[in-house]
């Protein structure tokens, strides 16, 4: 069996920090990175493809790499490159636990398909297929044993809006062939090929460039609902491993080119996040609206006039009917209140010193003050009747009010005013000023509560 070693273009240019800070650092890097452009180890091995960041300059492209949410605007790039990690995006794949596990593993990286919708919706895109399994991020070599087999991508590409497509793998080892791309010829080494046959491509689908056996890159014209982007079969092209062999780096900067528009000078998007971190665009009515005066008075023009005219000569009469009807706003002085206050003292005084000689005036007392109370309260006919016999429907409905309100105070109250009216000629001086001090502080509080 034929083996492959790979060579990997360096991605770390900071290895000669020292000391706890250069340490802490690169922790701290790690963690960001991992965030927003998803697993580092992926990156940095011979599937990733951090080298093509790195080459940029060299080959004279402007590449863009993920820098978190809203830092990058759709508008500001021409083309995305998407390279695609996962088998079915509509899954998540349980992380591998052991060698074995990592050896067999197809999916390297979870890319959600709303996420991946959004994002070739938003941008013209490229997408990069998966190829190699887990086995070549542990081993370090590539071997046909390690490839994705083609029918493994039959959920894979329905989500990439690429139905029809077939992939299919070359198995004569080593393809060193010269391409014809965007009117150059390239050479192009590629170990164990993945192409698309060209005869099973959709109608909305077109050839950019391929090989013998077939198709290397497709681009895809917007219809019925799907994307406008461009599909790269095999990744070798690009990744770490491929791009420094033979002249796979000037097919990539001509792939890139035939994409874009010949006077395209926006920067290319190499997207290795599993979010959408391009900031939407802002309407552009929406984006330059500022509000000035003129909005507000707007609601003050006829016809909207007739409504505040209206409102305000409604608020007018109120006013006024309130102020004839009414009256001015009257204060209650404190003083008068302290002697309204004063006056029921003496009053109540001077009655506790009459009732010893008679008793039946507490009772008239206490009587009339129910009966005032049940007449304020429901009305000038609700107050007649005898205090104890029959027909004293307002005391009855007062009660019943207070056992609403508190029913143990209530029943208190009643109990004091019939010994005050039954009992009151008999009782001993400071017993009846108990139970006329109850009676009041029971009424009081049941009348204007606690307090």
């Amino acid at each position: 069996m034929r083996y492959c070693h790979v060579s990997v273009v360096a991605m770390s240019r900071g290895q000669t920090f020292a000391g706890v800070a250069a340490v802490l650092a690169l922790l701290g890097g790690l963690v960001w990175l991992q965030a927003a452009t998803g697993d580092v180890a992926l990156e940095r091995s011979a599937l990733g493809v951090a080298g093509l960041a790195q080459l940029a300059p060299e080959l004279g492209l402007t590449l863009q790499e993920p820098q978190g949410w809203g830092a990058l605007k759709a508008s500001a790039l021409s083309l995305r490159i998407l390279p695609i990690y996962d088998l079915n995006l509509n899954t998540e794949d349980q992380p591998a636990t052991s060698r074995q596990e990592q050896l067999g593993q197809s999916t390297l990286r979870e890319l959600d398909s709303d996420v991946f919708y959004s994002k070739v919706i938003g941008l013209k895109t490229l997408v990069v297929l998966p190829k190699w399994r887990g086995a070549v991020m542990v081993t370090g070599g590539a071997h046909r044993d390690f490839l994705i087999a083609p029918s493994m991508f039959n959920t894979l590409l329905p989500q990439l809006y690429l139905q029809r497509p077939i992939l299919q793998q070359i198995t004569r080892g080593f393809a060193d062939e010269q391409v014809l791309i965007n009117g150059q010829t390239v050479r192009v080494a590629l170990f164990q090929p993945q192409t698309f046959n060209r005869h099973t491509l959709p109608q909305r689908c077109k050839e950019v460039a391929g090989l013998a056996e077939g198709a290397l890159l497709i681009h895809c014209n917007a219809v019925l609902g799907k994307p406008e982007m461009a599909a790269l079969s095999d990744p070798d092209l690009l990744n770490n491993h491929g791009i420094t062999l033979a002249e796979n780096a000037r097919f990539v900067v001509a792939a890139l080119r035939a994409l874009q528009s010949p006077t395209e000078t926006r920067a290319i998007y190499l997207d290795t996040s599993t979010e959408q971190l391009l900031a939407p665009e802002q309407d552009k009515e929406a984006q330059h609206y500022r509000r000035d005066t003129q909005d507000m008075l707007r609601f003050f023009t006829w016809p909207l006039s007739l409504f505040w005219l209206a409102g305000a000569a409604v608020l007018a009469v109120a006013i006024w009917r309130g102020a004839m009807r009414f009256g001015p706003v009257q204060q209650v002085a404190e003083d008068r209140l302290e002697v309204s206050k004063l006056a029921a003292i003496d009053a109540k005084a001077r009655l506790i010193r009459l009732s010893r000689n008679d008793g039946r005036m507490v009772a008239e007392f206490t009587l009339t003050r129910l009966q005032n109370l049940a007449q304020q309260t429901f009305g000038a006919g609700a107050a007649t009747g005898q205090a104890l016999g029959v027909g004293q429907t307002g005391l009855d409905r007062l009660y019943a009010k207070f056992a609403r309100q508190n029913p143990k105070d209530a029943a208190e109250l009643r109990a004091c005013a019939e010994v005050l009216q039954s009992s009151a000629g008999t009782l001993h001086p400071s017993e009846l000023r108990r139970i006329l001090d109850r009676f009041a502080e029971l009424l009081e509080r049941l009348t204007h509560g606690p307090g």
